[in-house]
């Protein structure tokens, strides 16, 4: 039997430091990568698009903070996104609905990494991390969904 006071505080089978690290430097990746679509088509679109998202995205700036701090706290180095050209994931030739469909897929995908990750043993500050991006993940959803509706009419 586990004793209640050990398993209290999440204690138990969970990841090492540098596999949590290992587990959140692909998402931080993702993060920055989803970033650059999203100031691209905030940039590009119209109908109130980036009006909507504004809000969104100082969230989403925050969340790679806490994603970076995270890591740091592991003791490891986090991806910075300097290898990521302005612009480099928007297509210029595409339309604003084209535009949010990307993004819808790009934050699905995101999304899905993150429920992927829940799934494993982690630490309990991870565990709590990757929770809140899913929300603010599900919650850019939303936007998207609006924002397509807005863009077909």
């Amino acid at each position: 039997m586990l004793n209640p006071v050990l398993n209290k505080g999440g204690w138990g089978l969970s990841l090492t430091r540098a596999d949590s690290v290992e587990t959140l430097q692909p998402i931080l990746r993702a993060h920055y990568q989803l970033l650059n679509a999203y100031e691209f088509a905030r940039q590009q679109a119209g109908n109130g698009f980036p009006d909507r998202v504004e809000s969104a995205l100082r969230t989403f700036r925050t969340d790679i903070g806490k994603i970076s701090e995270t890591i740091l706290s592991f003791g490891g180095a986090p991806y910075n996104g300097t290898d990521i050209e302005p612009g480099a994931t928007g297509d210029t030739e595409a339309t604003p609905a084209q535009r949010i469909e990307a993004l819808d897929a790009a934050e699905r995908d995101l999304n899905d990494s993150l429920e992927a990750s829940m799934n494993v043993p982690q630490q309990i500050r991870t565990l709590a991390t990757l929770k809140l991006l899913r929300n603010h993940s599900n919650d850019r959803l939303a936007i998207l969904r609006e924002a397509a509706r807005t863009v077909r009419a």
